[in-house]
């Protein structure tokens, strides 16, 4: 015990002891909830790659309405051991998979952008939010290669309806808006008919309008829609 609250007393000034348990308790009852999942896995996902990945019907039917509507319907995959999921990003669909079995956007980060990328300010700001510095157009808090991994992350997470994914996926690419960017941000949210993260972008673009060269990339109903909100 003696050691117990001695470990509890490092970096009084950072975390207090409840912070640590209550993190610790939390951590230990996702690992848990894995742990189950992967005993339990009874359905196997076939990607337009090749790769297979498991899961369990339950916890994806109390996730996500799409899945439970699948695994409870008349559909040959209600019953199939085996479910074949085109038209999506491999990333996308273990992030997916990893918020079914945790519910932790950080652990669906690692997911999706490998632990290296930890390091990155992005990151970082979930847990630091007075240290991280602001996007500028010198200082992109996202890189490219992220953001369209985001992007396939958000487009599964409307596909299987996890607006709480959704949701967290939109705020990220919000803060991270850059000029390198924004032009595929706002195409996906076109496409989503996600009217905010649209706002959002099409605001950016006119305010940064002379450092954007993708602008040619978009429809003519967007720039259209540019242009009148100009």
């Amino acid at each position: 015990m003696k050691r117990s609250a001695d470990f509890l007393s490092l970096n009084p000034r950072t975390k207090s002891s409840t912070q640590i348990v209550d993190g610790w308790q939390r951590q230990q009852f996702r690992t848990l909830i894995k742990a189950l999942e992967h005993m339990k896995r009874d359905v196997t996902f076939i990607l337009d790659n090749g790769k297979t990945l498991g899961a369990n019907r339950e916890l994806l039917g109390n996730r996500s309405p799409f899945f439970k509507t699948m695994f409870h319907s008349e559909m040959t995959e209600a019953t199939s051991k085996t479910i074949k999921i085109p038209e999506i990003d491999e990333h996308a669909f273990r992030a997916v998979l990893e918020w079914v079995s945790t519910t932790d956007y950080n652990t669906v980060l690692r997911t999706v952008h490998g632990d290296g990328y930890m390091t990155s300010s992005f990151f970082k700001r979930r847990k630091i939010s007075n240290r991280y510095t602001e996007v500028t157009e010198d200082n992109p808090k996202m890189p490219a290669v992220c953001t369209n991994l985001l992007l396939n992350v958000l487009m599964a997470s409307d596909r299987f309806d996890m607006p709480m994914l959704k949701s967290l996926c939109v705020d990220d690419l919000k803060d991270s808006l850059h000029s390198s960017c924004v032009c595929d941000i706002l195409k996906i949210a076109s496409l989503l008919q996600h009217e905010e993260l649209k706002t959002v972008c099409i605001n950016y673009i006119l305010k940064h309008r002379q450092k954007i060269d993708a602008l040619n990339t978009l429809t003519k109903d967007l720039l259209i829609e540019i242009m009148q909100t100009d």
